[in-house]
């Protein structure tokens, strides 16, 4: 294993972790923040689902078909490098 290749791989990981940790966290104080039993509360979380609601596969489809490619692409490339 070279260098290079040590380093990416620890790069991922960390980078991975970290990512991971921090949309856990996010995730973790906006539902503690939506769990409060005032009036505004209960406007943000009704927002919120409606908003959740409202997004559509089909609205998005183009541009997730689009990084579907380029991963199964960027896999291409990675195989045929080794």
């Amino acid at each position: 294993m070279h260098l290079f290749d040590l380093y990416r791989r620890l790069l991922m990981i960390v980078l991975g972790v970290y990512g991971t940790i921090r949309l856990t966290q996010a995730a973790w104080r906006l539902s503690a923040r939506l769990r409060g039993p005032s009036r505004h509360v209960r406007v943000l979380r009704g927002y919120v689902a409606l908003l959740a609601l409202r997004v559509r596969l089909h609205r998005f489809g183009a541009e997730l078909l689009q990084i579907l490619a380029l991963a199964v692409l960027l896999g291409v490339l990675l195989y045929a490098h080794r």
